[in-house]
C-alpha cells in the first residue's frame, strides 16, 4: 500500500480529518492526485 492508497481508504471512512502530504514525488501528475484525493496541503 503506498500513501495514495492509505488516503483514499481513509478518505472513504473519515472525510472531516485533515490530510497533509509530505513527499518528493513532485511531477504534476503526484500533485493533481493528491488534490483528487482531497488532501489538504
Amino acid at each position: 500500500m503506498d500513501g495514495f492508497e492509505m488516503v483514499q481508504q481513509t478518505r472513504e471512512s473519515d472525510r472531516k480529518s485533515p490530510i497533509l502530504f509530505l513527499s518528493a514525488r513532485s511531477s504534476v501528475d503526484d500533485v493533481i492526485s493528491r488534490f483528487t484525493l482531497s488532501g489538504n496541503e
